[in-house]
C-alpha cells in the first residue's frame, strides 16, 4: 500500500520577519570585531578564528549575503512539523522535519541525523541530488531529515531538566514510528552519531546503522607496539585535525553551557565567531560561505545556540 502521511504531519514554511531580518543586519552593522592580535593573525585558526576571515565574511553577511535566497531554498524542498507527547514526561516536542516520502512499496525508510554545529541544512544537497534523480513513484527510500529536539526550527530541550542523547533519541523513534514507519534504517554524525547509536541500542525499530563518528573508548596513543603503521597514521591524524581543535569547545560547552548559550546570544558576530571557527577549522575542504552564514543566520533567527547544549552528555567528556 503506497505511504501516506498522517494528518499529525502538519507542511511547514520558513518565513524569518522583515523585522527579524533587519534586526540582525542593524546588530551585524554595530557590531565591532575588536583588535588584531598575535593570536587572531595566525590565518591557519590554530589559535581560534582569524581577523581576517572575521572582517571579510562579516562584510560578506552584511552585504552580500542573501538571506531570502537561502530561505527559499529550504522552502523548495517538503518541511513538516510533527508535535510528539514526550513518553520520558520532559514536555511535548514540536519536532521539525524535511520528509521525501516514496510511493514504492519496498522503500526504505532512513533517517538523517545532524551534528553540531550542524543542521538539517547539512543534507540538503542530497535531497536536492534525490529531488532531481527521482519521483515519488521511483524513490527507493523514504528520507526523514529532523533538527534535533533543541535546534533550529524543532522545539525543545526541557527547562525543567537535564537533558540527554538519550531523551533526544526517544523523541524522534516516536516521531518516526508515528509516521507509521515500524522498522528504519538511521545515519547520524557528531551528536547526531551519539542519538543514533541509542537508537540501534535501545529500540527494535531500527533496523540498520551507520556513524560518522566513532569514538573509542580508550585511549591508544602511537606509543603502542601493537599497532600498524596504518594505525599510528590514523591516531596521529585523528589528534592533529578532531582532538586538538575539538578540546576546547567541548571543554568550555560542558562546562559553562549557560555562559557560552548567553554569550553568543547577545550578537551575530559573537555567534559567527563561536560557530564559524568550526566551519572554518574543521572541514578538510573549504565550505562556501553562502552555506556557513545559512546555518549561523538560522542558528540567530531560532535561538539554537543556548538550547542546544545537551549537558546530559557533555558532562561525560
Amino acid at each position: 500500500m503506497p505511504f501516506k502521511l498522517p494528518d499529525t504531519a502538519k507542511p511547514f514554511t520558513l518565513c524569518v520577519s522583515e523585522e527579524e531580518y533587519s534586526q540582525l543586519r542593524e546588530l551585524l552593522r554595530l557590531s565591532r570585531i575588536g583588535p588584531k592580535t598575535w593570536e587572531n593573525q595566525h590565518q591557519d585558526g590554530r589559535y581560534g578564528i582569524p581577523h581576517q576571515w572575521l572582517t571579510s565574511t562579516k562584510n560578506y553577511w552584511l552585504n552580500k549575503f542573501d538571506w531570502r535566497r537561502q530561505e527559499a531554498r529550504i522552502n523548495s524542498l517538503p518541511n513538516y512539523k510533527i508535535s510528539i507527547q514526550d513518553d520520558g514526561g520532559i514536555g511535548d516536542i514540536d519536532l521539525h522535519f524535511i520528509g521525501m516520502f516514496s510511493q514504492r512499496d519496498d522503500a526504505i525508510p532512513i533517517v538523517l541525523l545532524h551534528g553540531w554545529p550542524g543542521s538539517f541544512l547539512e543534507f540538503i544537497p542530497v535531497l536536492e541530488l534525490l529531488q532531481k534523480k527521482y519521483s515519488s513513484s521511483s524513490l527507493p527510500y523514504h528520507v526523514i531529515v529532523p533538527s534535533l529536539p533543541g535546534y533550529m526550527l524543532s522545539s525543545g530541550p526541557s527547562q525543567a531538566e537535564e537533558w540527554n542523547s538519550k531523551d533526544a533519541a526517544r523523541v524522534i523513534n516516536k516521531a518516526v514510528t508515528s509516521l507509521g514507519f515500524i522498522r528504519y534504517a538511521v545515519q547520524g554524525g557528531d551528536v547526531g552519531s551519539l542519538i543514533a547509536a541509542t537508537l540501534a541500542t535501545t529500540y527494535d525499530s531500527v533496523a540498520a546503522i551507520h556513524l560518522n563518528l566513532l569514538p573509542s573508548l580508550d585511549r591508544v596513543t602511537v606509543d603502542d607496539p601493537s599497532l600498524s603503521a596504518a594505525d599510528k597514521s590514523a591516531i596521529k591524524r585523528a589528534e592533529e585535525r578532531f582532538l586538538t581543535p575539538t578540546t576546547g569547545a567541548a571543554l568550555l560547552q560542558s562546562t559553562r553551557p549557560a555562559t557560552i548559550g548567553a554569550m553568543v546570544s547577545s550578537s551575530p558576530m559573537a555567534l559567527l565567531s563561536w560557530i564559524g571557527e568550526k566551519f572554518f577549522e574543521w572541514p578538510d575542504d573549504p565550505i562556501d560561505l553562502d552555506e556557513i552564514l545559512t546555518n549561523v543566520s538560522l542558528y540567530w533567527f531560532t535561538d539554537t545556540m543556548p538550547r542546544c547544549i545537551y549537558t546530559g552528555d557533555t558532562l561525560q567528556l
